[in-house]
């Protein structure tokens, strides 16, 4: 892509996000009682809802090794959803009061590009998309990234407006699967989220002033702000980003670990080699 068109793809997010907490997932109220009460909330409000549409979405997020990304609170990620393919760029700027705002690269793919772009890491893209991306690895100062998590999403979407603001509520349930180990087939527990992300600059302006008519209703049902995105999320529930010696073994890829067994057993090997020697 040219600097052009990637700007032309560019633009900004704002939307408000709300996890609903791990002790009421399985609550006595339903997922339906919930959403009628929030959809009720936004009425009070003043405002008009229409749907639901529903889909179901499988996102790939991509990362460094180091997972440099989720520690800039980026994301890259290639969406399917409703049969098309989607590259999502987004950069930083959430708060502890579940508002994000930030930048948005957003362009569609077909299957070959899609094909491109994991078997070439993102290469082609990278410098124009996320320039601030560390360098890493013996890749002559290119900066790859490696399919890290799938997340599957079954997605709700109701849109609301009032007056001119015009905004759209997603109620999403969804689980990430450790795309590092694939052949373990390890996968997070189910989270319930609830977006509500601005569509025009009027309800721009309304995020923040729907967030405080909304918290104590939210509250209530369950929910609390979060400012963690579903990669986050995702990286956490599996502990992807864990420290500990015996966490990071774990979260290698297979082959990975077969390389780090077999240097360990060569290196005692040769330790008791040397013991022998001098015994």
């Amino acid at each position: 892509m040219t600097r052009d068109e990637i700007s032309a793809a560019t633009g900004r997010e704002t939307e408000l996000k709300f996890s609903l907490r791990a002790e009421t997932a399985v609550p006595a109220r339903t997922d339906d009682d919930r959403t009628r009460a929030v959809l009720a909330a936004l009425e009070s409000a003043g405002f008009e809802t229409a749907g639901p549409k529903t889909h179901e979405i499988a996102d790939e997020y991509f990362d460094t090794p180091e997972l440099a990304l989720d520690e800039m609170g980026h994301s890259v990620r290639i969406r399917n959803k409703d049969g098309d393919r989607w590259v999502t760029v987004k950069a930083g700027g959430r708060d502890a009061s579940g508002v994000f705002d930030r930048r948005e690269t957003e362009f569609p793919i077909d299957r070959a590009r899609h094909e491109r772009c994991v078997a070439t890491g993102f290469a082609e893209l990278l410098d124009e998309l996320l320039p601030d991306l560390p360098k890493h690895g013996e890749t002559e100062g290119r900066r790859l990234l490696a399919r890290t998590v799938r997340v599957i999403n079954k997605r709700a979407v109701y849109r609301i407006r009032r007056e001119d603001q015009e905004l759209a509520l997603s109620i999403d349930r969804f689980f990430a699967i450790d795309e590092r180990n694939p052949k373990r087939l390890r996968q997070s527990r189910h989270f319930d989220e609830l977006e509500i992300e601005a569509e025009n600059e009027p309800g721009r302006a309304a995020i923040e002033p729907i967030r405080a008519q909304l918290a104590g209703e939210l509250e209530r049902l369950g929910y609390e702000p979060s400012s963690a995105s579903k990669y986050g999320q995702a990286v956490r529930a599996l502990r992807l980003n864990a420290r500990g010696p015996v966490e990071r073994f774990r979260s290698l890829r297979t082959i990975d670990q077969i390389a780090v067994l077999s240097f360990a057993l060569a290196l005692i090997a040769l330790v008791l080699g040397v013991i022998g020697l001098l015994v």
